[in-house]
């Protein structure tokens, strides 16, 4: 039986990307997923020679971690390949936008890239591709951009993953313009007296735990006039 991502090929090549579909990739997948709410951005941290050298790993996984490790594929020409159409491992322990299920919730895709500085910058093939790629993917499910994220900004603790090397903000004003949405990126809030993190949250529209968890807090964590906080904005 085939899994519910398999709308991902023809949404790829509507968008009028070149789309590689690999086999049995409709049936494969540790079961199937739930609603789409989003999608996250990886790098392989694969060989830095040739275009697809990490395809194999991520169709089959790695000791300890059984295959499928992504839902798509891109390489470094700016291919996309549908890997899988269920549930891949790509995501592991975060939070983004209140939802912790990442595997479950979120398109995940492996762009090959050795995620160091010889293999920056992207070339711009393969970044035009993610971007447009992306935001076909948020257009088909009626997502906004901030439902995109780099794995280094779902994972915690912060600081556990650092893919993918490009800036995601600049990378989310992309899709933005591509779906004609409004800008939603991160700024700064300096505390004033009388604030409570309950309150920065409410004010913006985010999640408590949310709040708390991109900038490193807690619960009991006491806060101070001039503290910087990092909140979502929406422009």
């Amino acid at each position: 039986m085939a899994y519910s991502l398999g709308w991902l090929a023809p949404i790829l090549r509507q968008a009028g990307l070149t789309v590689i579909e690999e086999p049995n990739w409709l049936k494969a997948g540790h079961g199937d997923v739930t609603t789409t709410k989003g999608v996250i951005c990886h790098h392989t941290a694969g060989p830095r020679a040739g275009n697809t050298p990490s395809l194999n790993v991520v169709v089959n996984g790695r000791p300890g971690l059984k295959g499928p490790l992504a839902q798509l594929f891109l390489a470094r020409n700016g291919d996309f390949h549908c890997v899988a159409a269920g549930l891949a491992w790509h995501a592991g322990v975060g939070l983004w936008q209140g939802i912790r299920t990442g595997n479950s919730s979120f398109v995940g895709i492996e762009a090959e890239n050795t995620g160091l500085s010889n293999d920056l910058p992207w070339p711009q093939v393969q970044y035009d591709a993610y971007v447009q790629g992306v935001a076909a993917i948020l257009g088909k499910i009626k997502q906004p951009a901030i439902m995109c994220c780099g794995h280094k900004e779902y994972a915690t603790p912060r600081g556990r993953k650092t893919d993918p090397t490009f800036n995601m903000n600049e990378f989310r004003t992309y899709v933005t313009n591509l779906l004609g949405h409004k800008t939603v990126t991160n700024a700064v809030y300096v505390v004033k007296a009388g604030d409570t993190l309950y309150g920065i949250a409410k004010a913006y529209k985010m999640k408590l735990d949310e709040l708390l968890d991109i900038n490193h807090l807690t619960l009991a964590t006491v806060i101070h006039p001039g503290d910087k906080l990092e909140v979502v904005s929406r422009a």
